[in-house]
């Protein structure tokens, strides 16, 4: 196993800024956090595309032209990611990549951008003893510290309920949070309506599906049973068929419910895909 993660993180970074996105590290990352302080700073002149509630009018009737109310931005975000465990994360994606190395990096780099922006992040998994949690800080040695966290504790449970590990994060935290979970489509299939209701009352919540590699296919080893399946269920042409449409069905399920609550997800099978689905995950609710 590639321990160096860090490492990897930024040359990831690196190749992405110097393709299309070099703004990234340069305050172009849009702030996640959505809200604004209630500290009144200034007016400025009306300019399309402003709120219009932000238009303060008794000023604007003195001044003969629109203004808006400005406000003191918020100094500080606070980004939990939840990333899920047991033994089903040390299976492939569809790409044929590792899941949890993929879920790794994945968080990774999301951390190490937001850190640039400033913001406090922290993460929790399921642990062999429940819950594990970390405090929300910043810096490159933070991502390191939980990325080994992880790998010492989340891989060595049984199957978690990724449902209910967000919905006791949100009480344990009790703050406003972007909240980014890392998970699959057995995961995504356990957050229902009720969960996501909760989790949207006080996060922002943000959902990466890790694309798991088709039960159906060629040399598929079953990580549950720690076997081979057998290779008269692997050349079934209808085996394959009802698990990509039952796919289809659970993801479209999940986009449906995600949209109602403004749950935004993407999906990723490959390192390479990292960066630019997870930034596209923070700014698909701007414009």
């Amino acid at each position: 196993m590639n321990a160096d993660y860090l490492s990897r993180i930024q040359h990831l970074v690196s190749l992405s800024t110097r393709r299309k996105t070099s703004n990234i590290l340069e305050g172009g990352f849009p702030s996640v956090y959505r809200g604004r302080s209630l500290e009144f700073e200034d007016l400025r002149g009306y300019v399309f595309g402003d709120e219009v509630h932000d238009i303060d009018w008794k000023s604007s009737s003195r001044a003969g032209k629109a203004l808006i109310r400005r406000y003191v931005a918020e100094k500080k975000q606070y980004v939990l990611f939840l990333c899920d465990s047991g033994v089903k994360m040390t299976a492939d994606t569809s790409a044929g990549e590792s899941k949890s190395d993929l879920c790794m990096m994945t968080f990774g780099v999301m951390a190490y951008l937001l850190d640039r922006q400033g913001a406090d992040f922290a993460m929790t998994c399921a642990g062999r003893r429940g819950a594990v949690d970390s405090a929300f800080c910043g810096g490159e040695s933070h991502i390191e510290d939980l990325i080994r966290q992880y790998r010492q504790e989340a891989l060595q449970t049984g199957e978690s309920d990724i449902g209910a590990l967000a919905g006791a994060a949100v009480d344990r935290f009790h703050r406003h949070m972007v909240l980014v979970l890392i998970t699959d489509l057995h995961g995504i299939a356990q957050l229902n309506e009720r969960v996501i209701r909760k989790l949207t009352v006080s996060c922002d919540v943000r959902v990466v599906d890790l694309e798991d590699a088709y039960l159906t296919g060629a040399n598929v080893f079953d990580v549950q049973r720690n076997r081979y399946v057998d290779d008269f269920f692997l050349a079934s042409r209808a085996l394959q068929e009802a698990e990509r449409r039952e796919r289809a069905r659970l993801l479209g399920a999940a986009q449906a419910l995600f949209r109602r609550y403004h749950v935004g997800l993407v999906t990723i099978a490959r390192e390479s895909e990292i960066v630019d689905r997870t930034i596209g995950l923070f700014r698909e609710d701007e414009g």
